[in-house]
């Protein structure tokens, strides 16, 4: 089924159904662009409210010596999140968070202790925050920067500074049914 026949045909049966139908761009953070980063998985998100064009990058990751990081597109709300994870087996590990984007923020995993937080959620969404200089779910390029840094709860191993550049990238519709 053809993209266009599929959005029309949800519209006709909400119309039939009282419902609302809302149909929004389908973006995603990619990272693809860092030379650190490597692909670890490619696919689609899957749900019956998701209309992709194609198969695109949904995890992502770095590896050092003593630690991976790794990044996988979140397929939560309407706006481009990316899920952050530490692993490490010889380390206590945590992600202190760089809020450098007027556009973006971070969402931390508040079931990791605030001490050892090894999870984050980076969030591209430029209607947080009055100082972005586009609005919706627009792209900003000198803002699409996402900053932290990989500290030792001991002390043992220095400081990362970790800087990813990244782009938003549109690859077909979210389609939702709201009642009346």
């Amino acid at each position: 089924m053809r993209p266009i026949h599929f959005v029309l045909l949800i519209w006709i049966i909400s119309f039939l159904t009282a419902c609302e139908v809302k149909v929004d761009e389908y973006r995603y953070i990619s990272l693809t662009d860092n030379d650190d980063v490597q692909v670890s998985e490619i696919g689609k998100p899957s749900g019956s409210d998701f209309l992709i064009y194609s198969d695109f990058p949904t995890g992502y990751y770095i590896s050092r010596d003593t630690y991976n990081i790794n990044f996988n597109i979140s397929m939560e709300g309407r706006v481009p999140h990316l899920d952050i994870e530490l692993d490490s087996d010889l380390y206590d590990l945590y992600i202190k968070e760089k809020n450098s984007s007027r556009c973006g923020y971070f969402r931390a995993n508040l079931s990791s202790p605030l001490a050892a937080r090894d999870s984050t959620t980076f969030i591209w969404s430029p209607d947080s925050n009055d100082d972005c200089p586009v609005s919706g779910r627009d792209s900003s390029i000198e803002d699409q920067l996402i900053e932290f840094s990989i500290s030792d709860v001991s002390n043992e191993i220095p400081e990362e500074m970790i800087e990813l550049e990244f782009e938003i990238i549109t690859n077909g519709n979210v389609v939702t049914l709201d009642g009346l």
